[in-house]
């Protein structure tokens, strides 16, 4: 069941960068609001936003504060805050990871994305480039 929650949650993070086409205030907002929603969401990735927020990395800590409230909420909702208090900042600094490598997929999407793309002006526009580019739109 936790992996199935951890994929349901990097897919849902993952979705709501896309909404926010990449806005990383944009997505807390979005995080937030599904948290809210579905509070037992935070259980069914317990166990590896855990083990994620053990391991030593450097993470920004504005970021750890706002996933420790968001955690804390979520838990505070279906009723456990004593219980997993001492396992809160794991779980905010697995949250953080999660929302930091949706954001690094989506970044490396994007690049990929705007690389396949094929420019409209010509290559051999040289310096006229930009007068030859306004002539086509007029003409």
């Amino acid at each position: 069941m936790s992996e199935v929650g951890i994929a349901q949650l990097r897919e849902k993070v993952y979705a709501a960068l896309l909404d926010a086409d990449g806005d990383t205030s944009i997505v807390t907002l979005g995080v937030e609001r599904l948290l809210r929603a579905d509070p037992r969401r935070i259980l069914r990735a317990w166990q590896e936003l855990l083990a994620s927020g053990a391991t030593f990395q450097r993470r920004d800590p504005t970021q750890i504060i706002c996933a420790r409230r968001l955690v804390y909420e979520a838990l505070h909702a279906i009723g456990l805050t004593n219980d997993a208090a001492r396992h809160l900042m794991d779980a905010a600094r697995g949250l953080v990871d999660i929302v930091t490598e949706e954001l690094q997929k989506y970044h490396r999407r994007d690049q990929r994305e705007r690389r396949g793309r094929r420019s409209s002006i010509p290559r051999d526009a040289g310096r006229d480039g930009a007068r030859c580019f306004a002539f086509q739109l007029r003409g």
